[in-house]
């Protein structure tokens, strides 16, 4: 709680005011599972990706390695390429001999249906190569989502579970982004249209030896509540 002083043309009084942190998130996980360890606690200061809490992730971990030593494979890809160098030269020489008339046309037509199958297996080896890539990056997100970051940059309000036990819908962890702080304040609906965004106010707080800050406005409602004949700052 905290008392603000409103510059410019708004000549009313102190007015007290609300200092909240300027957002509170609770974070969940993308997929369920079993909490595997959780590396910070309340009141811990986090930043915004650190990693916060993971899940257990062994089978994921497992599909990643395998995804990763497929797309490493390079024989059938160099096999593939290989035969299709091998069907070109064949194909080469037949076109040669064929001009020399030292090969009938049915050898010919021979060699150029080999060329084009070695051509069809280098291209289908070298698709199999990239699904093989994409499966990587699939294992990948999904060894990612078992990973839970903070998504800002503040402190631990409150910790909902511990290691061991299953998360599905239900938060991790809460978290406080507390630099910037929010002031709320409530003007009476008198000076209306007299308070403009970008104006500043100074704020006194009630504890901490009633120190004194300067603070921008932000945000204006644009309507009064006729209950409290007042509107939020």
């Amino acid at each position: 709680a905290a008392l603000a002083t409103l510059a410019g043309p708004v000549r009313a009084g102190p007015l007290d005011c609300m200092i909240q942190p300027n957002q509170i998130v609770q974070i969940g996980v993308a997929t369920p599972g079993v909490i595997d360890r959780i590396q910070v606690d309340r009141g811990d200061p986090v930043r915004r990706g650190q990693v916060v809490a993971q899940l257990n992730a062994g089978v994921e971990r497992a599909a990643f390695a395998v995804a990763r030593e497929r797309a490493t494979q390079q024989a059938e890809l160099s096999v593939a390429e290989s035969s299709q160098a091998f069907a070109q030269r064949e194909l080469q020489r037949a076109n040669e001999l064929r001009e020399q008339a030292f090969v009938s046309q049915t050898y010919l037509d021979k060699s150029r249906v080999e060329h084009e199958m070695a051509s069809g297996r280098s291209g289908q080896a070298q698709e199999r190569q990239r699904l093989a890539k994409r499966e990587v990056d699939l294992a990948a997100a999904q060894l990612e989502q078992r990973t839970i970051r903070s998504p800002i940059d503040g402190v631990v309000v409150e910790r909902y579970l511990s290691p061991g036990e299953f998360v599905d819908q239900k938060p991790v962890l809460r978290l406080a982004e507390i630099d910037p702080l929010r002031v709320d304040v409530l003007v009476p609906a008198a000076s209306f249209g007299q308070v403009k965004v970008g104006s500043t106010a100074r704020i006194t707080t009630e504890i901490g030896g009633r120190r004194e800050m300067t603070a921008e406005v932000r945000t204006v409602d644009r309507v009064i509540d006729a209950a409290s004949n007042t509107f939020r700052v």
